[in-house]
Formats: C-alpha cells, structure tokens, sequence
C-alpha cells in the first residue's frame, strides 16, 4: 500500500499576509454607516424593580473595521495628534525587532517630544529604556479593548468567533494600525506590508537604510577604539623612560 502524504501543518510563521487581523477589530457605528452586526456580546439592563434585573443583549450597531481605516490620511484625520505617538511607538517596536538604535532614537523623539536631542539619542543608543517604556505606552492606550465573543450574523458569517471590541474609532484605528502597519525605518512612510518580514516600502530605501546603520557602527567603533587606545610614544616619553632605566 501507498503511504499518503501527509500535508503541511500552517503555522505562524507560514501567514504570508499579515494586513488582514486574524481577528476581526469592531468599533460602534452611526446609523449612516454600514453595520456588520450588533454588539450582542453584552448584555444591558432594560427593567430593574424589586424582583430583580430584566437583561437582553446590546443592540447597538458595530462594524469591522477595514484596510481603508488605516490609510495614513484616515489615521491622521482621525487620531489626530495623538497620530504621532502612534508613529513613535511603531518606531521603537521596530527598533526593538531589528536592533536598530536609529529607529529607536526617532521613537522617543516622537513619543517624548519635550527631551532634548542629547536625551532622545541617549535613551535610544541602547534597548532597555525602549523595553521599559513601550510595553507600558501601549498598554495604557489599548486598556478598554475587549476580547469578546461575537456571533457574526451577515454572511458569510453566521458563526461565533473572537473578536476585539474597542469603545470608540480613535481606539480601534489605533489598534489595528499598532498591528497592521509599519513605518519605514529610512523615509518614515506608513505602509501594509505584504509579508511578515518585510520591514521596508521599498528595496532601495532597505539599503540606503543599511548603509546609513553601517557608517553610523563604523563611526562609533573608530571613536570608541580613540578613547581606549594607548597615548603615542613621543620622544619625551622616551627619554623618561630611559632615564629612568
């Protein structure tokens, strides 16, 4: 008998695309908007006497929020100046991923805009202050999304899935642009990238990159090897030394 070939198992690493959320971010919409369901995941309170509660589900219309949501004309008009937090916090993430002191001096420029330049490059050079600062930023700013469990009425859904409720639009623009785009290290341009490792708009920006992280490490070796090299033997210093003898 023929052994079957056993199939692939998909993991993590093997998600080609990571602009669509594995799963589904939700916000409350208008009545002028299109709704993909209703926030049935809660439950209001609509009587209250002296025999107790009266609950039904929430009814208050939501929506999945889009690729379109997270256009950067869209986050700016909707995020506003809190846009640039969101910038800077994408910088350190990334300087953080990549080890890249550049990136994470630009981060906390933007995420500490009253520090000095000198402070800034000094809280950039190495990793510990980001890893200090960036998962308590991102924390405090996501605190009232929900995990919930949401029963997908529209086609093709009319399933229960998990999905991610978040109070307000500034919150979930928020959460899926901290999720789904990147900032490119070199120009500082948001964008979706079509794979998991890809860090750069373009190739060429990729390299000039490189190279800019290149001469910047060339430069700090040479001025680190001047502060610890020996001072030149002069013919002073000589003559000592042989009075000396």
């Amino acid at each position: 008998m023929k052994s079957k070939r056993r199939q692939p198992v998909t993991t993590v690493e093997n998600v080609s695309n990571p602009s669509t959320s594995a799963i589904p971010i939700l916000v409350p919409c208008s009545d002028k908007e299109r709704s993909d369901g209703i926030a049935n995941f809660f439950k209001v309170v609509f009587q209250q006497d002296e025999h107790g509660k009266s609950t039904r589900s929430d009814t208050r219309r939501i929506r999945m929020l889009t690729q379109e949501d997270v256009d950067p004309q869209r986050i700016e008009q909707v995020l506003g100046d809190e846009s640039t937090l969101l910038y800077g916090l994408l910088d350190l993430r990334q300087g953080l991923q990549q080890d890249d002191p550049l990136q994470r001096v630009r981060g906390f420029k933007k995420i500490r805009p009253g520090d000095t330049a000198e402070w800034s490059q000094a809280l950039g050079e190495s990793q510990f202050w980001a890893r200090q600062e960036f998962p308590v930023l991102v924390t405090e700013r996501l605190k009232d999304v929900r995990l919930v469990l949401w029963f997908a009425p529209e086609p093709p859904g009319r399933i229960l899935t998990l999905a991610l409720f978040c109070p307000d639009l500034q919150t979930g623009i928020f959460l899926k642009s901290f999720l789904e785009v990147r900032c490119c290290p070199y120009c500082e341009r948001l964008f979706s990238p079509r794979a998991n490792n890809i860090m750069y708009c373009t190739t060429a920006h990729r390299d000039a990159h490189r190279m800019n992280r290149y001469r910047r490490s060339k430069k700090a070796a040479e001025q680190r090897q001047k502060r610890t090299s020996p001072l030149p033997r002069t013919k002073q210093t000589k003559a000592v030394k042989l009075g000396k003898r």
